[in-house]
């Protein structure tokens, strides 16, 4: 009874403790900008994975979530450069035409069932490369956009230092903004609705569960979700061109750290984000540049082989409700 109530006790206080250290890692990181710039990106890409896994809780894979990050990097950097747009305007902008894509690739592709969505959603983000790529009036082309300004500073209620504790702490209000999205809408009776969708269509159907309407907005808030980490990057590394928007390995790697963490949980996803860009940022990459590659290939064959839900299994046992983590199959 007593290890029932600690663990719930521990499970109640480990939001909060997770979040204040991520709040208070630049006071104690310093002035070690490496560091601090290496964590920003691996929230970005923890936000990243999140995206992608609110869609797979709904049932559909994504082979193609370049495509919505790609979009929202584009509209945030032309925003800025050529309409001289404040980077929170570039921001919105970004978030409405990714929003834009989602809908319009919903309403193509998601009668489509299994593996044919998933292609489909791979054609997709390689469509809107190439159209990155040839439309050079609006994208510049292959020769990309460049003077892209950096993330303003949010109004901190403590001091902080230097721009890159500025941008960390943009990403960190982001990746809450999104797993605030994603806690609301599995709570909600379209959580309910996605639910039965993923465990099986027709049955769904037959009861009168809405699925289309269910998954296209889990679409929707997937794609603008990854439409924000794209502008965001884009802000980042103030600098764009097509092949680093639409990289096949924006729709690979988030879909990597959300089943390594536990694609069906909440905080799956964004721990096997901020664990494997890490490890591999700060240890593989300093050992070969193919560590990258191999990190991630290891990674996916361990979990389907060893741990088929991902890393919250590790997390679950009797009398330990972590209920955060829990899959909800």
């Amino acid at each position: 009874m007593r290890s029932s109530r600690g663990g719930r006790d521990l499970g109640r206080l480990s939001g909060p403790v997770g979040l204040a250290c991520l709040a208070l890692l630049p006071v104690m990181l310093g002035a070690r900008t490496y560091l601090l710039q290496t964590l920003t990106h691996a929230l970005l890409f923890a936000t990243l994975a999140l995206s992608w896994g609110i869609l797979r809780f709904s049932g559909p894979v994504s082979f193609g979530h370049a495509a919505f990050f790609g979009t929202g990097a584009y509209a945030a950097a032309l925003a800025a450069t050529a309409l001289g747009l404040s980077p929170w305007s570039g921001l919105a902008l970004a978030l409405l035409v990714s929003l834009l894509v989602a809908l319009l690739f919903g309403l193509m592709a998601l009668d489509l069932r299994g593996p044919y969505f998933s292609l489909a959603s791979l054609a997709g983000a390689e469509v809107l490369r190439s159209l990155a790529l040839n439309w050079v009036s609006l994208t510049n082309g292959p020769a990309g956009v460049v003077g892209i300004p950096s993330l303003p500073r949010l109004p901190l209620p403590w001091p902080v230092g230097g721009p890159s504790s500025a941008d960390y702490y943009v990403i960190l209000a982001l990746l809450l903004i999104v797993l605030a999205a994603a806690a609301g809408l599995r709570r909600s009776r379209f959580g309910l609705a996605q639910k039965a969708a993923r465990e099986g269509e027709r049955p769904a159907r037959a009861l009168g569960v809405p699925v289309f309407r269910a998954q296209l907005l889990a679409l929707l808030t997937s794609g603008g979700a990854a439409g924000l980490c794209g502008a965001c990057y884009a802000h980042l590394v103030q600098y764009l061109e097509p092949s680093l928007a639409f990289n096949v390995m924006l729709s690979a790697t988030p879909m990597v750290m959300a089943m390594v963490g536990g694609p069906l949980t909440l905080l799956g996803p964004v721990a096997g984000g901020l664990a494997l860009y890490t490890l591999n940022e700060l240890v593989l990459v300093r050992i070969t540049t193919a560590a990258h590659g191999l990190l991630y290939g290891v990674a996916i064959m361990a979990i389907v082989l060893l741990l088929p839900r991902g890393l919250a299994d590790l997390l679950r046992g009797p009398g330990v409700p972590w209920r955060s983590w829990q899959s909800t199959t």
